[in-house]
């Protein structure tokens, strides 16, 4: 599907729609001169902001060249060293395209929408506003100048369109759901690399996965499937990403690459699930070596990334390959890479999210006080008026897009785990103003047409957070409308369906005319052997899930 945004002559009105989407990027009053131009990556003169790229694209009749970074991303270090910073291609950018510059974890929303999948990320857009090309990764300096020349003549670089989903969601009931999970299961087991000992396969498309899927292991872990591959799994992935040393999980190893590229970078998401991935495979098997690198992970969370000054997490600590080469003693010596002083809402929601489901794991009441004190400050700093922002930024304050789904959603699913902990009456009345905003979303949405529209994993986090979390406020058949969005295909990345299974799963429980039944509250999940597990950790036994998963779900082990 070619994606194109709306012509120039329509942005504002557009701009309209999209805050009621959840997708407007909303500007902070304090970064106005983010719009002005600014020397950037490579010397070059960079406008900050796409509506100014394309509005100065209007009136010079040049394409707009959208550069999607991180701060923490080493490849985009090397992209802008070594390819920006050419001179040829400097020269040729600023003579022929209107070079706007994205930070990835500012406009997120923004990057999905225009096709990007990893960084760094490169789309070029007509002065209209419609997609001409998409160039993933780095190009070397020639073919990037030769890639730009042949755009401005007319050769468009598009990637052909991904199949069909090829498994789709048309009934709830439960040989429905059982269907749907084994078809999960059997695109995990072509994605599996027993050399990896991860989902480290290739996809259809060609795009060879190398991020580690936490979220899939956690949930084969809890429900005892692939038992000999999720404990070795969980060994793999500490031998080939934690940091023995400073502590903390690396991003990913690439194993598509002839020499196994690191990339350094620990990012504050990725560090707190695959804490959790190794708390719950530390308690499953009962695994000391585990259970320890997951509180280790929280210490090096508190240590690094946490803000002792003003609260929250940082985003990441940035990438730096020498450092990382150098051997232990040297490191210990040596300075330790900066963070990148961002701070993400649906990264720190998440965040509070787990530290209460790891204080049930690792018995550790500690990690509910920095749950509460993780989101308080996030509601504190981020929630002004009626705009949640995505973004806050040391020095600037809350930056960037506003009322974007994931972080609404994620941002009740965190205040429900915290509050049944640690209640407090000015953090609800807080919420009630997330929820509010979610809740216009959510009608908008299901007005405007099918959740198949909806990205599959944004869809689970919908169905997941409104059947587990304050029923009677959601639209009615909310959780039901958003489940028909979940979909498989040759290009699902592991864990993307995994919370809408979960949030499946718990409304057949719930549901009077499913076989599923138990006695416990809402966040219920089907545990291995059929146990079914709530939210603090206590049991009650399932004997149609115990059926189902032998006859339909566990997959051989090779």
């Amino acid at each position: 599907m070619i994606v194109c945004l709306r012509p120039l002559a329509l942005l504002k009105l557009v701009s309209l729609v999209l805050v009621a989407m959840g997708l407007q990027t909303g500007i902070a009053g304090n970064l106005e001169a983010e719009r002005k131009d600014d020397t950037g990556p490579g010397g070059i003169s960079w406008i900050r902001e796409l509506e100014t790229g394309l509005e100065a694209a209007g009136q010079t009749g040049r394409p707009v060249l959208v550069y999607f970074h991180a701060e923490w991303c080493s490849w985009c270090q090397v992209f802008e060293r070594d390819i920006l910073g050419h001179p040829d291609v400097g020269r040729f950018i600023a003579r022929s395209y209107v070079p706007v510059l994205v930070n990835y974890d500012a406009r997120p929303e923004l990057f999905r929408r225009l096709g990007g999948r990893g960084l760094p990320y490169t789309v070029i857009l007509s002065p209209d506003g419609h997609v001409l090309a998409r160039l993933p990764g780095i190009l070397g300096v020639a073919d990037l100048v030769a890639t730009l020349k042949d755009v401005l003549a007319g050769r468009h670089w598009l990637p052909a369109p991904v199949g069909d989903a090829l498994v789709h969601v048309e009934r709830l009931d439960t040989d429905a759901y059982l269907g749907f999970r084994k078809a999960w299961l059997d695109h995990l087991d072509r994605l599996y690399d027993p050399g990896t000992g991860d989902f480290t396969g290739v996809l259809e498309s060609g795009v060879g996965i190398k991020r580690p899927a936490p979220l899939a292991w956690i949930y084969l872990t809890e429900r005892g499937l692939w038992a000999e591959r999720t404990r070795l799994a969980a060994h793999m992935a500490r031998a080939r990403l934690y940091d023995e040393v400073d502590g903390g999980w690396f991003y990913f190893r690439d194993p598509h690459r002839d020499e196994e590229h690191l990339e350094t970078a620990k990012l504050l998401d990725v560090n707190f699930w695959m804490a959790g991935w190794m708390a719950a495979a530390g308690k499953e098997y009962d695994d000391r070596i585990l259970t320890r690198t997951a509180e280790l992970t929280i210490d090096y969370l508190r240590r690094v990334l946490w803000d002792a000054n003003s609260g929250g997490f940082w985003q990441a600590q940035v990438a730096d390959q020498a450092y990382y080469l150098a051997d232990p003693g040297e490191r210990r010596n040596r300075r330790m890479p900066p963070v990148d002083r961002i701070k993400r809402t649906d990264s720190n929601a998440q965040a509070a999210w787990a530290l209460v489901w790891l204080a049930d794991l690792l018995d550790d009441d500690r990690l509910r006080e920095l749950a509460a004190a993780t989101l308080d400050h996030l509601l504190d700093t981020q929630l002004l008026g009626d705009r949640l922002y995505h973004a806050w930024q040391d020095g600037k304050g809350p930056v960037a897009a506003f009322n974007l789904p994931r972080d609404m959603f994620w941002v009740l699913a965190a205040g429900d785990r915290v509050q049944r902990v640690r209640f407090d009456a000015h953090r609800s009345r807080r919420l009630e103003l997330v929820l509010q905003l979610a809740v216009d979303w959510l009608q908008w949405h299901m007005r405007e047409g099918a959740a198949t529209r909806l990205p599959a994993d944004l869809a689970g986090l919908v169905a997941w957070v409104t059947v587990t979390t304050q029923k009677d406020k959601w639209p009615r058949d909310a959780t039901r409308w958003a489940l028909r969005g979940l979909r498989i295909g040759t290009d699902t990345m592991p864990q993307e369906p995994v919370l809408g299974l979960m949030a499946w799963e718990a409304l057949l429980v719930q549901s009077s005319n499913s076989p599923i039944k138990a006695q416990t509250d809402p966040h219920i999940a089907p545990g291995r052997n059929g146990w079914i597990r709530n939210s603090c950790g206590n049991k009650v036994q399932n004997q149609f899930l115990a059926a189902s998963a032998r006859a339909w779900l566990v997959s051989p082990v090779p």
